[in-house]
């Protein structure tokens, strides 16, 4: 029960960073771009969730395996609860931003993804934990999140290029609807 609260705190921390510096985040980028805002904006604080969510596990599994106190536990699911809500924040409103009308159907593809990997992951964790322990076991699972941790941040850098490709996400140029004078 005590783990349930403390992932419950640090998705609660992380809810309020992203309350708290997104938008801010986001209106200094778009000054910085004369004005015009990007849905890319949004991904700077989903960049350090990615970098953070590794760590987080590796330290829950060795948390685990040294078994050490039980705080040093609790501190260590608090954090995974908080990198995961700070990276997954900012990706839900990219992916409304980007999209527009057919943000839902975005959405819901994110959605269902997700929903799959929390279905088939965890078959995965018995294995390896049986298999290495929970520090090696984990420090897998985090190398596998390292490796995608960089995606964030290509969207960032590359992400309007690609969503030119596509009719769902390009932008949109709007026609003046009073005309110059």
């Amino acid at each position: 029960m005590l783990t349930i609260y403390s992932a419950g705190v640090g998705s609660i921390v992380a809810n309020f960073c992203c309350n708290l510096g997104c938008d801010r985040l986001y209106i200094k980028l778009k000054k910085a771009n004369n004005g015009v805002g990007k849905p890319e904006y949004t991904l700077p604080f989903s960049v350090i969730g990615g970098i953070l969510l590794p760590l987080a596990l590796a330290m829950y599994g060795w948390a685990a395996q040294l078994g050490k106190p039980l705080p040093v536990f609790l501190v260590s699911v608090g954090f995974l609860g908080f990198s995961l809500i700070l990276a997954y924040i900012p990706l839900m409103t990219y992916v409304v931003s980007a999209f527009g009308n057919v943000s839902a159907s975005a959405t819901t593809g994110v959605i269902v993804i997700r929903c799959l990997m929390g279905a088939f992951l965890p078959l995965a964790t018995s294995p390896l934990v049986g298999g290495f322990g929970y520090g090696w076991g984990f420090t897998i699972f985090a190398t596998g999140c390292l490796a995608l941790a960089p995606i964030p941040a290509m969207v960032i850098r590359y992400g309007s290029k690609w969503r030119q490709r596509s009719i769902y996400s390009r932008d949109v140029q709007v026609a003046k609807v009073v005309p110059d004078v």
